[in-house]
């Protein structure tokens, strides 16, 4: 029973989650910089060398380094 129900609430999971980063992305990404910057981010989060929390941290620092 717990797994039928984990499988019915999967993609439910998946379109709370796109929506979130589609939100994300609609009101952080202004420029080619920051664009590229977020596609890197989601290539190196996918190769998964790096904890999440470091990617985070790496992106907010270079986008802070960007508008000094």
């Amino acid at each position: 029973m717990g797994a039928r129900c984990e499988r019915g609430l999967a993609p439910i999971g998946i379109g709370l989650m796109a929506a979130g980063v589609y939100t994300l992305a609609r009101t952080g990404i202004h420029d080619w910089a920051t664009g590229s910057l977020a596609l890197l981010t989601g290539a190196v989060l996918l190769t998964g060398w790096l904890p999440p929390f470091l990617l985070v941290l790496g992106a907010g620092a270079a986008g802070w380094l960007m508008r000094l």
